[in-house]
């Protein structure tokens, strides 16, 4: 299973400051996530957001679902749209190899 935030951003500049927020949050709860979908496909494709994208996706281990939907509230008055699907499972080394991707382009 996993979590999707949306956020719709309307200046291309604010997509980093909107996954600086979501991994915030995550953090602090001690969520591991993950980019999904078309925002996972800019980081690997061009290394960045793409910048036509109206939102990003990012999913949680089955482990981590409760604890993040009990943190749904506290993204909705952030501002963000929230939608569990159910997808396959990544690998907590998969999920690594991501985060470290997010957070060398964050630091550019």
């Amino acid at each position: 299973m996993q979590y999707t935030l949306n956020k719709i951003y309307s200046d291309y500049a604010n997509v980093h400051q909107i996954c600086r927020e979501v991994l915030d949050v995550s953090n602090q709860s001690e969520i591991q996530v993950v980019l999904i979908g078309g925002s996972l496909l800019g980081m690997v494709r061009d290394g960045d957001f793409l910048p036509w994208d109206k939102d990003l996706d990012f999913a949680v281990f089955e482990a981590d679902i409760d604890n993040t939907l009990q943190l749904e509230a506290q993204y909705r008055a952030m501002g963000y749209e929230c939608r569990v699907h159910h997808l396959g499972l990544r690998k907590e080394s998969e999920l690594q190899a991501g985060l470290a991707l997010i957070y060398c382009i964050l630091a550019m």
